[in-house]
């Protein structure tokens, strides 16, 4: 089998055919071809630090179609695609372990529509975007679901709330009567 990196180079300045994949299977749009960026290698795709990046760009750098970062040995960190303008649709990434960690829906190359983060107590908070701007806010309930990678499949689940810190108290609770 041909490494990614391998199978990069060997294409490299070979002209773009109109659905070419690379070995892990992404598909890119007419015009482009497949990059696999390693860990230590920087560039403004990249979502999240320390992971392996995979994506399609055109011969003038544009990024367009698929994006998928890996933690390295272990599993899926952000999926997303590329439109004309940059970041189109939602945008999602994970924790190491598979846990949702934020969704962010993109119009345009800027945030537009929703976006949700975990909170360090366990809640998602969830913020309506138009154009970047924040026009509303809400908190969800600790166990809410969201989406999760396990074993090698996308589910539902709430193992986001490992990630937090402790559920937070009710006001008094833990204090004697008598104070």
């Amino acid at each position: 089998m041909i490494q990614p990196l391998v199978w990069l180079l060997a294409c490299a300045g070979a002209p773009a055919i109109p659905g070419l994949s690379a070995p892990d299977g992404t598909v890119c749009p007419a015009g482009a071809e497949p990059l696999v960026l390693e860990p230590e290698r920087p560039d403004p795709a990249r979502w999240l630090p320390g992971t392996e990046v995979r994506l399609c760009r055109t011969a003038a750098g544009t990024n367009v179609g698929p994006h998928e970062e890996r933690w390295p040995g272990s599993g899926r960190a952000v999926e997303g695609r590329w439109g004309e303008a940059g970041r189109e649709g939602t945008w999602l990434s994970f924790f190491p372990d598979g846990a949702f960690r934020s969704r962010i829906d993109y119009a345009g190359g800027v945030p537009h529509g929703l976006r949700r983060e975990l909170s360090a107590d366990g809640r998602v908070v969830e913020l309506q975007l138009e154009h970047g701007t924040t026009v509303g806010l809400r908190s969800l309930p600790r166990q809410t679901p969201m989406p999760e990678w396990s074993s090698g499949a996308r589910s539902e689940g709430t193992r986001h709330l490992e990630h937090a810190g402790p559920e937070p108290r009710d006001e008094g609770e833990g204090q004697d009567e008598d104070e």
